[in-house]
């Protein structure tokens, strides 16, 4: 697991452990978090980091930019580290094997249905 240090502009401060393959930790560093995230990703991981800083823990799936095959859990916390000064903790953790389950899960729910709707027509 990956844990980040954030200024509240998304811009990395700090990095701890071990980052995901699909987020390295050089394309953090150099363009920041929510450069790093899909662009449709983007919009709910502002609204997320808006949310921690306002002492809300959030929790969101994103997908890195560089691996559209691929997805991150972040867990985003207020961190107060002094003298007025407001950093987010944001957790990574690999959700990719997660992610696939569930749209396993969708595809047979969605087969079944259709299943389902064939013998009624019938």
């Amino acid at each position: 697991a990956l844990t980040l240090v954030l200024e509240p502009s998304g811009r990395v401060a700090e990095a701890y452990g071990v980052a995901p393959a699909a987020l390295p930790l050089d394309v953090l560093s150099t363009e920041g978090l929510i450069a790093a995230v899909h662009a449709p990703d983007r919009p709910q991981l502002l609204s997320a980091i808006e949310a921690a800083l306002s002492h809300n823990t959030r929790r969101i799936t994103v997908t890195p930019r560089l691996a559209l095959d691929r997805r991150i859990d972040l867990i985003l916390r207020r961190v107060d580290v002094g003298e007025g000064t407001v950093r987010i903790s944001a957790l990574c953790l690999d959700a990719t094997t997660r992610h696939a389950r569930e749209m396993a899960l969708e595809a047979a729910r969605a087969e079944a249905e259709a299943q389902n709707a064939g013998k009624s027509r019938f």
